[in-house]
């Protein structure tokens, strides 16, 4: 299924490459460029300062910056094509089916890659893609959409969904940080366990695994001491991984 987002995300970039081309073009140079609107560049600049940002984050922890750029955009791959499965069938219960640890994995390999990455990508992924059909930006494209549809200005909703979004986000954090300190979690039925007890035991239950795996190699403090750069060398990629992958690309492009 990684296959098949990777190429809705090439037909998505190749038939809006002239559009996305000059949006790129005006944020990065501030300057007119073709018919794009000063929200579009806005929207762009924000998203490079973004995940700019939160690849640094992800290096500040100790994830080395090939892998944290990757991770980035995989999980914006998913985002993104959850997000114009959405918008264009109105499919609301659509759930990818991949991580982008397991992608990473099947392109490094254990060696490569490492514990430490393996954690901290799986952290990152329980985070943000574990549920996707629940996210933000799912519903928010979903609005745009039908604001378009009826001759609605995505300017003029974006500034006021994000205000309302800026508003309701500094009153969550605070209630929600402040209840689960003082009330704690209910663990009774499955779908509470799953969330708060099965998830977080599950990647660093893949961690331990790799750990294993590396000490029964003789390879486990190779994998540690390996620079950025020769994580890119030692890349071991599983050829059943790269079939999957391409049959995912030629079944959506075919």
């Amino acid at each position: 299924r990684f296959g098949s987002y990777l190429a809705l995300a090439l037909v998505i970039g190749y038939t809006g490459r002239r559009y996305y081309g000059d949006v790129l073009k005006r944020a990065l140079t501030f300057r007119q460029s073709g018919d794009v609107e000063s929200y579009a560049a806005w929207a762009c600049r924000i998203l490079l300062l973004a995940v700019a940002a939160m690849m640094v984050l992800l290096s500040m922890m100790g994830l080395p910056w090939p892998i944290a750029i990757l991770a980035v955009l995989l999980v914006l791959l998913v985002f993104l094509g959850v997000s114009r499965v959405n918008c264009e069938s109105g499919m609301f219960v659509n759930l990818p089916r991949w991580q982008p640890l397991g992608i990473l994995l099947g392109l490094f390999g254990a060696t490569a890659m490492g514990p430490e990455a393996v954690i901290v990508v799986g952290l990152f992924c329980m985070l943000f893609t574990v549920q996707p059909l629940e996210s933000l930006m799912t519903f928010f494209m979903n609005g745009l959409r039908m604001c378009t549809s009826n001759q609605i200005k995505p300017a003029r909703v974006a500034k006021t969904a994000m205000s309302t979004y800026l508003i309701v986000l500094v009153v969550a954090i605070p209630v929600v940080l402040w209840a689960v300190h003082n009330y704690g979690l209910r663990r009774g039925n499955w779908q509470q366990r799953w969330s708060t007890v099965t998830m977080p035991y599950y990647y660093y239950d893949a961690g331990d695994k790799i750990v294993t795996e590396l000490k029964n190699d003789g390879t486990l403090t190779e994998s540690e001491q390996l620079t950025p750069f020769e994580r890119l060398k030692r890349m071991d990629p599983d050829r059943k991984f790269l079939w999957a992958a391409g049959l995912g690309v030629a079944g959506v492009l075919v």
